[in-house]
C-alpha cells in the first residue's frame, strides 16, 4: 500500500527538526527553494525518488524510513515458523536464480 503525500511530508518535518534543521537549510543543502521544501512537508508535491534519496542523506535517516517502509518482525522459533516465511517469500518470487 503507498503511502499519501502528507504521510512522507510528516516523516520529512520530522527527520528535519530532528536534526534542527530549518526548512531554509535544507533547502539551501538540496539547492531547492525553502518553498519547494514547504510543498514537500504540507504533502502539496511529492518528492523525485532521486530528491527522497538527497533528503534522507542530509536528514541521516534511510530513504526506505521516509516513505514509511517498515519490515515486519519475524520470531523463527520453530521448524514451522521458517517453513511458513520461506513459502511466503516464495509467493513473492524474491529469490533470483542466476
Amino acid at each position: 500500500m503507498m503511502n499519501n503525500r502528507s504521510d512522507i511530508g510528516n516523516r520529512i518535518k520530522e527527520a528535519r527538526k530532528a536534526q534542527h534543521l530549518s526548512q531554509t537549510e535544507l533547502a539551501n543543502r538540496l539547492g531547492k527553494t525553502m518553498r519547494t521544501v514547504q510543498k514537500y512537508e504540507s504533502g502539496e508535491i511529492e518528492p523525485s525518488i532521486g530528491v527522497l534519496n538527497e533528503i534522507a542523506s542530509i536528514l541521516n535517516i534511510s530513504p526506505a524510513e521516509l516513505i514509511g517502509y517498515q519490515k515486519k518482525n519475524i520470531t523463527l522459533d520453530t521448524l514451522s515458523d521458517v517453513l511458513y516465511v520461506l513459502n511466503e517469500l516464495n509467493k513473492k518470487q524474491v529469490f533470483t536464480l542466476i
